[in-house]
């Protein structure tokens, strides 16, 4: 544990993983982004003025809840935090104490959603954007199109099978009828490759529904287009709603969009080039990425440039890496190293920080602002009266999305809708406020 160099008028408790966690989680990548945040407010001289923040940090490991714990109660008790940033993985007990204790808990990474329960969970918010509202995105798109018959293949396991249990409710709701309902076999969501599983799943869907719903994981989706397409669905008259809903995904898509058509191959040219022409049929709901990617893209290089720095250990996490320059190699890179690069879905994971970095600068700038305005109104700094400056309210992310915070204290934010062609790449945003799609030139 140790303190960044401002004195301040209130400390803020980091709680972050730096051992014991894997790409996206491990805050090697990720951390400095703290320091950025910290040093932004601080520069504002009309955000907290007369005032200044710094911080405290604990390695809570990731899945660890217990470790978790004891740095919250360090924090809390020895170092007298004024709020909490994080935890990262787990933070259902956490935010439990926090707020029998009205202590504000701003975290960037959990995704649990039982701590929407604001009964139990009175201080906690979070800036881990997602979106709960995926039901009523498909009722959007499937309206859009006049299209009222549908089938679903689904992941059997949370959140997939709670996902697919809300559209259906949903579409029933508005009169869409379910023709037919499948789930994926096992050994597909494991990325195993069974393509006559996948391909008697589809046989079971094609004389009942042209319009299927994939409610699972695109890389599970992906691994059903090529059987689609030897069974004749892509040739115009059936389609496929897919979904993205990781961020880190959806960003190496942006940067090379030929990695949305990854999948095991045969080596030819004649299979890449069925999966290509199989996308033809598919329409993938994604997380918003690309609304602000210049500021984006500076604050990403600055979370690279300073992962180094005190506080925090000193990361090699980027190591080496070509910081102006979009290119994955890094600089001086031989062969032997290049081997060592870690991998995953043909994609290195330590060319860019995950969108994990964005989430925590934006909990400790819109901390910051709560906190302004709570002083300004001569109120106590208490979990209560930041936490009720930030529900129901919206912000620009420093990640370049619109971010709304609901009443319930999650994250929310527009989905895009992409049609994905080999040649380009047509994108629709889906406008969830105004029920409408715009088209975007």
């Amino acid at each position: 544990m140790l303190v960044s160099r401002a004195e301040a008028n209130y400390t803020l408790g980091l709680l972050i993983p730096m051992t014991d966690a894997d790409y996206p989680e491990n805050g090697q990548y990720y951390a400095s982004a703290m320091s950025i945040a910290v040093d932004a407010v601080n520069r504002q001289q009309n955000l907290l003025p007369g005032h200044n923040i710094s911080f405290i940090w604990n390695d809570t490991a990731c899945w660890k809840e217990d470790t978790t714990i004891r740095g919250l109660l360090h924090q809390m008790y020895e170092a007298n935090v004024a709020a909490i940033i994080g935890p990262a993985c787990l933070c259902n007990t956490s935010a439990r104490i926090a707020a029998s204790f009205d202590l504000p808990m701003i975290s960037y990474l959990c995704s649990s959603p039982e701590l929407l329960n604001k009964e139990l969970y009175s201080t906690f918010v979070r800036t881990y954007t997602q979106t709960t509202k995926l039901a009523e995105s498909v009722w959007l798109l499937l309206k859009e199109f006049n299209w009222y018959k549908v089938g679903i293949a689904f992941e059997r396991l949370p959140p997939w099978s709670n996902r697919k249990d809300d559209i259906v409710k949903f579409l029933k709701m508005r009169g869409v009828e379910i023709r037919i309902e499948r789930e994926i076999p096992d050994e597909v969501q494991e990325r195993e490759n069974h393509p006559a599983k996948i391909r008697q799943l589809m046989e079971e869907m094609k004389p009942q529904a042209r319009i299927i719903i994939i409610a699972a994981n695109f890389y599970t989706a992906r691994q059903m287009i090529l059987p689609a397409y030897e069974l004749g669905f892509t040739n115009g008259d059936y389609a496929f709603i897919t979904f993205e809903l990781d961020y880190n995904a959806v960003l190496r898509g942006q940067a090379s969009p030929h990695s949305w058509f990854l999948v095991r191959t045969d080596g030819t040219d004649r299979f890449r080039c069925k999966i290509q022409e199989g996308f033809e049929s598919v329409l993938t709901l994604a997380l918003d990425v690309d609304e602000n990617r210049g500021a984006f893209d500076i604050f990403q290089t600055d979370v690279k440039k300073r992962s180094p720095e005190v506080p925090f250990p000193n990361s090699s996490a980027y190591q080496g890496y070509i910081f102006d320059n979009p290119s994955f190699l890094p600089r001086n890179t031989t062969t032997t190293e290049l081997k060592s690069v870690r991998v995953y879905d043909g994609i290195r994971l330590v060319s860019e920080p995950p969108m994990y970095a964005a989430f925590l600068y934006d909990a400790v700038y819109q901390y910051a602002i709560a906190l302004n305005e709570t002083i300004a109104r001569n109120e106590k700094p208490n979990g209560k009266n930041i936490i009720s400056k930030l529900l129901n309210r919206e912000y620009d992310s420093i990640g370049g999305q619109r971010v709304f915070i609901d009443k319930n204290g999650a994250a929310e934010v527009d989905l895009v809708l992409f049609d994905m062609r080999w040649e380009f790449t047509s994108t629709l945003i889906l406008d969830l406020f105004h029920d409408r799609l715009k088209q975007v030139v």
